[in-house]
């Protein structure tokens, strides 16, 4: 309707009063264009619950699972694909997550350029990154050996020490986790390593290591960090990996796919 559609328009001019972007703030104010999106807006002028953010959501099976579970917060999905993200507001609607006063949200595009040039700073205070896609192969050859491209990066994979660094710890409160899932073992022990180094050492911390949680099915562990087969616990990480809440596409593809194969991988 036109009110609910005048609503939208109100609350995102809102959110788009966050903090400015400061390559644009030094521009003549004729070229300024890009403003940084206060996420927390996003779900309504008063909102004071906390924002989680969950990376490549996929038809958004997991997100819509724990916005249901905790109303406490707000769970926002960002997805590239259009297809995806369709499926994803497809199943908001249906769960009744899709009103004005929900706690889930979606946005649409790469997440690359949402969190390092368009999200406000400190904006999330809960980041997951839920069953990646690891490099090809010979990029991920590459980059275990340690090579990198022109950037400082290693090429046609997200998670970049630039952009867990420029992106990922750029949007998180400061105390917030980033939780990531993945089944491969190579990739896993690749980023254990790549956070166990500087800039990411000094950015990020095990948030389970002083707890009782802290060696519960710890595989290894390098610079204070530890890589773990077992999900953290709610009480963590703020969701819920277990039972029908922590289920997604994504999880059951892969066990599909382990089984096919006839054997478990050695992390999770």
């Amino acid at each position: 309707s036109a009110e609910a559609e005048a609503v939208v328009r109100k609350t995102f001019q809102q959110a788009c009063r966050g903090e400015e972007d400061e390559t644009e703030a030094r521009k003549p104010k004729r070229a300024q264009r890009a403003v940084r999106l206060d996420l927390a807006a996003l779900f309504g002028p008063a909102n004071d619950r906390a924002v989680n953010l969950e990376l490549c959501s996929g038809g958004g099976e997991w997100l819509c699972a724990q916005a249901l579970r905790d109303p406490s917060a707000c769970w926002l999905a960002c997805e590239l694909r259009c297809d995806r993200s369709a499926r994803c507001f497809q199943r908001f609607a249906l769960g009744g997550l899709a009103s004005m006063d929900a706690n889930a949200g979606l946005l649409v595009g790469d997440a690359r350029e949402a969190l390092e040039k368009r999200l406000r700073p400190g904006s999330c205070a809960r980041l997951f990154i839920n069953h990646p896609e690891p490099p090809h192969q010979k990029d991920l050859e590459t980059a275990v050996s340690g090579g990198r491209d022109g950037e400082g990066d290693v090429v046609t994979h997200l998670l970049t020490p630039s952009f867990l660094s420029r992106g990922c710890a750029l949007v998180l409160q400061k105390g917030g986790t980033l939780t990531l899932c993945t089944d491969s073992w190579e990739y896993a022990s690749w980023l254990l390593k790549t956070f166990a180094e500087t800039p990411l050492a000094e950015a990020f911390e095990d948030a389970l290591e002083p707890t009782k949680w802290g060696a519960v099915g710890r595989l290894s562990k390098s610079g204070g960090l530890g890589l773990r087969a077992e999900p953290p616990p709610v009480e963590v990480c703020g969701a819920e990996y277990a039972g029908k809440a922590g289920t997604s596409y994504f999880q059951r593809l892969k066990s599909k796919e382990k089984g096919s194969r006839g054997s478990s991988d050695k992390a999770s």
